[in-house]
């Protein structure tokens, strides 16, 4: 009989929600489950004094993760950082700016950052941990001086609103005025060549194909208790960075904002839109675009941070490579990057990492922790609007949550490739929600095991396809739909395919329940 109710008021409830959520509920509805089930109720476990009100809301709400990633794309779309900054840590937006950006106060309280503990492998665990509390001593800049982090989010969104015209005829005026709180640098229409050895550094240039090279750690495009950009308005530019630089964000904002041409932008650890208690983005308006690096990059959220891409047209290319092997598979990498929100796992919550391209044929590659994926207490996306794409990874990825977190990747259309071995294509881990979805194109879907709506170890995993024909294939039979029980309590795993002719590892499979908590439904 309980059955028959939850039926019921499931129904009840798709007749007025959002696409994805209506899905969710659909789905679900074939197990008997509702929405409330498969969220986690936070209040039953200890939390910290570092978690950001978005990543906790999804977690519990997992339905509405469409609708929470939208707020997120009208906030980068619109280059309204100050807004997208606040809307992830408080789920709060303000009404009324400043009417004038004080450009006297763009710089926190000094603090020296150095955070080399996420990455060298060499380090002993006494300092480890002690570079780990030096660093949550003052990451939270919203606490430490709200009105000053907020001129500096709001100084961002002045600089990324000015046209051409009005920069060339301000940006002397602006150098002078920010003078002791950043170095301004304005360049030329040729083709001209930046060496930047420290933070805090503004380079304008209006045209030439340009190179832009970091000399140390902690320099190209790095803001760090401040403010540091590059504005490119024209030209073929490349970007040769080192580790926490070219759109890092460190107790501030680092940003690219690159208007025009074919880019290269390479670097190797921290980087490319990473976010360290502040914000770290490259936006990218145009041309044909190719970011590489070896981890923690390409919208990446570490601990009260936002890091992301914003790149709005052209094929693009997202390669991560090398890095740091990971214990699990030899001749593999950790790479965190990619749409990737990172906590460290009993001390602290994680951030927000995303990556947003608008249109193109796309490729992105890497190997663990990539493609909208995250760990502890964190949120990462990875949201392809159109064309073609290719995803390539290994494990924990495309759409993977891994202990107390939510990996999401949305594809809006096209016909596209998914490709990985493990724990992807949808897969929830420990407590976690990791979720896929497809809303066009004919697509194909490979993975080894525990994917393609997978949910495990009290994980929630869903893989939602809405329209065209569609070849999934796996060879283990912990996918495609399948969960479950542990410590007393469920996984859930779904695979919703909604229309067109497809196959399920060569089978014109129809809609299967199966036991412990896992459907597919192969609905037209």
């Amino acid at each position: 009989m309980k059955r028959i109710i939850n039926y019921v008021a499931i129904v009840f409830l798709c007749f007025s929600l959002a696409a994805n959520e209506k899905a969710i509920i659909e789905g679900l509805s074939y197990m008997a489950v509702l929405p409330s089930e498969i969220g986690l109720d936070l209040s039953s476990f200890r939390g910290d004094s570092y978690s950001m009100k978005l990543c906790d809301y999804i977690l519990e709400n997992p339905q509405k993760s469409e609708f929470q990633t939208e707020e997120l794309v009208k906030y980068i779309r619109g280059f309204s950082i100050s807004e997208l900054y606040k809307y992830a840590d408080r789920m709060e937006t303000d009404k009324k700016k400043n009417k004038k950006t004080d450009w006297k106060n763009i710089s926190m309280n000094p603090t020296v950052w150095r955070m080399d503990f996420l990455y060298d492998t060499m380090m002993g665990d006494s300092d480890y941990y002690s570079m780990a509390e030096e660093f949550l001593k003052n990451t939270d800049p919203l606490k430490i001086d709200e009105k000053r982090f907020i001129n500096i989010l709001e100084a961002t969104d002045y600089l990324l609103s000015v046209d051409e015209t009005e920069m060339r005829r301000t940006a002397e005026d602006l150098k002078k005025t920010v003078e002791g709180s950043a170095k301004v640098i304005i360049g030329t229409m040729n083709d001209d060549t930046f060496f930047v050895s420290r933070e805090n550094v503004l380079i304008i240039d209006f045209g030439g194909d340009d190179c832009y090279i970091a000399l140390n750690d902690y320099s190209l495009a790095c803001g760090e208790n401040g403010i540091s950009g590059i504005i490119d308005f024209h030209g073929d530019d490349n970007y040769i960075g080192k580790s926490f630089d070219m759109g890092c964000g460190i107790n501030g904002v680092g940003f690219i904002d690159d208007r025009e041409g074919n880019d290269a932008y390479s670097s190797v650890y921290c980087s490319m839109g990473s976010g360290f208690g502040g914000i770290g983005f490259i936006l990218d308006r145009g041309g044909n675009d190719t970011y590489t690096g070896n981890g923690y990059c390409q919208g990446f959220g570490f601990t009260k941070g936002v890091g992301f891409i914003y790149d709005i047209n052209g094929n693009d290319s997202y390669i991560v490579r090398n890095g740091i092997e990971d214990s699990r598979e030899a001749g593999y990498h950790a790479h965190l990057s990619q749409g990737f929100g990172f906590g460290m796992r009993d001390i602290a919550s994680g951030g927000v990492g995303m990556i947003l391209d608008n249109s193109g044929d796309d490729l992105y590659t890497g190997e663990y922790f990539v493609q909208g994926s995250s760990y502890w207490h964190s949120l990462g996306i990875l949201y392809d609007n159109s064309g073609n794409d290719v995803y390539k990874s290994r494990r924990y990825s495309q759409g993977a949550g891994t202990h107390f977190t939510t990996g999401l990747l949305f594809d809006r259309e096209g016909d596209d490739l998914y490709h990985s071995w493990g724990v992807s294509q949808g897969c929830g881990h420990d407590f976690s929600f990791g979720m896929l979805t497809d809303y066009k194109g004919n697509d194909i879907y490979y993975s080894n095991w525990l994917s393609q709506g997978a949910g495990n170890a009290n994980g929630v995993g869903l893989l939602i396809d809405y329209e065209g024909n569609d070849s999934y294939k796996t060879v283990k039979t912990d996918s495609q739909g399948w969960g479950n029980p542990l410590r007393e309590t469920f996984s859930y795993g779904m695979l919703f395919d909604m229309q067109g002719e497809d196959s399920f590892n060569k089978i014109n499979q129809k809609t299967e329940v199966k036991t412990k908590m896992g459907v597919l439904i192969d609905k037209d």
